[in-house]
C-alpha cells in the first residue's frame, strides 16, 4: 500500500515541476466539468501512471467525510498532518481549515442512513433502513444524549 504523499515524492524525484503538473491536471478536470470529489482521485491516478514498473489500485480508506468534518478534529497533530499530506491538491480543491477546526472543536456525533453513490445522480437509498430503522435509532440516541 502506498500513501499519496509517498507517490507524490516518488514522482517528484523524476518530475521536477510536480506541483505544476498537479495544477494542470486540476485545471483540465475542472474545464471538463469533473466533480470536485473526483479530481483528487484523478490526480492520484495520473501520478500513479507516471510511476514506472508498478501497478497501483486505488483503495477507499475513509469514503464518508461529512459536513460534521468541519465541526471537530480531535485527532493528534500528526494525524491531521497525515490527512493534509495525503489529500491531493487539498489547498486548491477543498481548502479545509483543519487547524481552525481543531481549535473550535464542537462536540458532534454523526449518524446517517445508508445509500449507494452518495451525492450523485445515481444515488440510491436503502429505503427500509432510511425510513423504518434509522428514525428509531436516531430518536433513541437523541433521548440518550439529552438524558445525560
Amino acid at each position: 500500500m502506498l500513501e499519496y504523499r509517498e507517490l507524490y515524492e516518488r514522482v517528484k524525484a523524476e518530475e521536477s515541476d510536480i506541483d505544476g503538473l498537479i495544477k494542470k491536471i486540476t485545471a483540465a478536470a475542472k474545464e471538463e466539468g469533473q466533480d470536485l470529489r473526483e479530481i483528487s482521485l484523478r490526480i492520484a491516478r495520473e501520478l500513479a501512471a507516471r510511476e514506472h514498473n508498478e501497478i497501483y489500485r486505488l483503495v477507499p480508506v475513509n469514503p464518508l467525510p461529512t459536513d460534521c468534518s468541519y465541526l471537530r478534529a480531535d485527532d493528534s497533530p500528526e494525524s491531521l498532518q497525515m490527512v493534509i499530506d495525503n489529500f491531493p491538491n487539498m489547498k486548491m480543491l477543498y481548502d479545509v481549515p483543519v487547524r481552525q477546526i481543531k481549535r473550535v472543536s464542537i462536540p458532534t456525533f454523526y449518524i446517517a442512513g445508508t445509500c449507494k453513490d452518495a451525492h450523485k445522480w445515481t444515488e440510491r437509498l436503502d429505503l427500509d433502513f432510511t425510513f423504518r430503522k434509522f428514525p428509531e435509532i436516531l430518536i433513541r440516541l437523541l433521548k440518550q444524549e439529552l438524558n445525560r
